[in-house]
C-alpha cells in the first residue's frame, strides 16, 4: 500500500473521483481522504463538476437530421453549419 508523503497529486484526485482509479493507487488515496479534508474537498467538487456537466448535456434529436441536410443541398447549400445555438 501507498502512504504519500504529502497530497496525491491531481490527476490521482481526478480518477479517483471518476472512479477509475484501481487498486493498491485507490487504497492509499482512501486512506489519505479519511485524514485530509483538503483533499476530501477537491474530490467532492471534481464529482460535483463532473454530475454538472453530464446534466448540461442535452442531445438533439437525429430522427429528422437526413432530411435536413437534403433540405439544406436541395436550397445550393454546399456546407451544413449548425442550426443550433452553442451551449455553455
Amino acid at each position: 500500500m501507498r502512504i504519500f508523503a504529502r497530497h496525491p497529486d491531481a490527476e490521482t484526485l481526478t480518477q479517483y473521483a471518476a472512479h477509475t482509479l484501481n487498486g493498491d493507487e485507490r487504497i492509499a488515496t482512501a486512506g489519505h481522504l479519511e485524514r485530509c479534508t483538503r483533499c476530501r474537498e477537491t474530490v467532492k467538487v471534481l464529482r460535483q463538476l463532473t454530475a454538472l456537466g453530464a446534466e448540461s448535456v442535452e442531445p438533439q434529436s437525429q430522427d429528422d437530421i437526413l432530411a435536413r441536410v437534403l433540405d439544406a443541398r436541395a436550397a445550393g447549400a454546399r456546407a451544413l453549419l449548425p442550426t443550433a445555438e452553442p451551449s455553455r
